[in-house]
C-alpha cells in the first residue's frame, strides 16, 4: 500500500474519531438515585408509570416516567419511601398526561424518562 493510500485511511479515521466520539451516546442518560415521594396529582404514562422524585445528586426534582425495559429491571414496586436508582434522560419528554374524564382530552406532561436498575424496600419516613 502507498504511503498516500495509508495516509488518507489515517485522516479518514481521526475524521470519524472527531465526528462521532465514544461518549456521545453517554450523554443522552446520566446515572440517578433517590427516594420516591407521592405524586400530587395522578398521571398516566406510555407504557410505564410516573413516580416523583426526591433527588440524591445533582439530578433535578421533578416527574419521573419509567420507561419499560427488560424482564430484567421490571421487578421491584415503585412505592412512595422506595429508593430507587438507574438512567434519566436529561431532556424531559411529554411521555405523561393528566387525566381527564371522557370526553376530555388528556393533559400533556413534561416528565424525564427513566430506565429504572433497582428498588429498595419501602422505608418509614418519606
Amino acid at each position: 500500500m502507498s504511503k498516500i493510500k495509508k495516509y488518507i485511511i489515517l485522516f479518514s479515521f481521526f475524521v470519524v474519531a472527531l465526528l462521532f466520539p465514544i461518549h456521545y451516546g453517554r450523554a443522552i442518560f446520566m446515572p440517578f438515585a433517590g427516594k420516591i415521594i407521592p405524586l400530587p396529582t395522578p398521571l398516566v404514562c406510555l407504557g410505564g408509570e410516573a413516580i416523583m422524585i426526591k433527588p440524591s445528586g445533582t439530578m433535578p426534582p421533578g416527574v419521573y416516567g419509567v420507561i419499560p425495559t427488560t424482564e430484567r429491571h421490571l421487578y421491584g414496586a415503585l412505592t412512595p419511601g422506595s429508593w430507587v436508582i438507574g438512567l434519566y434522560e436529561v431532556v424531559p419528554a411529554p411521555i405523561c398526561f393528566i387525566p381527564i374524564p371522557p370526553p376530555g382530552i388528556p393533559i400533556p406532561f413534561p416528565a424525564f424518562p427513566i430506565i429504572k436498575f433497582g428498588v429498595s424496600l419501602p422505608s418509614l419516613s418519606l
